[in-house]
């Protein structure tokens, strides 16, 4: 969320998963309207760019919003 955008690499090394298991998480962000990939060609290597959408971001804010609210109701 801090950053524009970031490559797929960037975000496998960042988050520490499989590159299968980002590219079908991040499948499915682009299907719901969350990311948008930009897809092209640098020489002869792929290179996936992706940032967040406005609804992306919306989603986000609301989903750590209602995290809060869970967490504020559980007993500590």
């Amino acid at each position: 969320m801090t950053r524009s955008q970031a490559t797929f690499t960037d975000l496998r090394e960042l988050l520490g998963v499989t590159q299968g298991n980002l590219g079908v998480h991040l499948q499915k962000l682009e299907d719901s309207g969350y990311v948008e990939v930009q897809r092209e060609f640098v020489g002869k290597k792929p290179r996936s760019t992706c940032r967040i959408t406005a609804s992306g971001r919306k989603a986000f804010h609301e989903h750590l919003a209602r995290l809060q609210q869970i967490a504020g109701e559980s007993p500590q």
